[in-house]
């Protein structure tokens, strides 16, 4: 464990959320996030790099080298003022190797995976559910800064309710 100014938690990651005006020495990476943030782990360093709407670059500046993408943040809006946010963290960040000169894309797969299984123990059904995104990363959904549960039904081959129920998760 690594203790930081005799504390149990690690420092707040760097924060960078503008580019710098061009710089042929320096290394980029773009993402197709309209709204959120990554954190990228480099041995003990984290940095995150943040977007927002309407940003008038999409570049973010950063050392070259090899990174870790650790987690994700996407972020959106409703018309009507609802705040929605999909996290995604834990194992399976991919690695990335940011070229120095270089504009790197970093596209986020921001797909939600529900896997459902039944099992029939006598006359009770057990259900069990996994909500992932990508790499089968652990995902989580919130709505107004609260995790979203997801409700379910089963129902038979003649569309009765078999189950229903609220999940909670993550």
């Amino acid at each position: 464990m690594i203790r930081w100014l005799g504390s149990d938690q690690a420092p707040r990651p760097e924060l960078i959320d503008s580019a710098p005006d061009d710089d042929s020495d320096a290394s980029f990476i773009e993402s197709n996030i309209e709204t959120g943030s990554v954190v990228l782990a480099r041995g003990d360093r984290r940095i995150t790099l943040a977007w927002k709407k309407g940003d008038d670059s999409r570049r973010r500046a950063l050392p070259a080298g090899s990174y870790r993408l650790r987690t994700t943040r996407v972020e959106r809006v409703d018309k009507d003022g609802t705040r929605w946010f999909v996290s995604l963290s834990g194992p399976g960040g991919r690695k990335l190797r940011i070229a120095t000169g270089k504009t790197n894309r970093l596209v986020i797969d921001t797909a939600v995976h529900f896997k459902g299984k039944v099992k029939r123990r006598g006359h009770r059904l057990q259900l069990a559910m996994a909500i992932t995104g990508a790499n089968g990363r652990g995902l989580s959904i919130y709505k107004n800064g609260k995790r979203v549960a997801v409700d379910y039904k089963l129902l038979d081959a003649k569309g009765r309710v078999l189950a229903r129920g609220r999940m909670n998760y993550g």
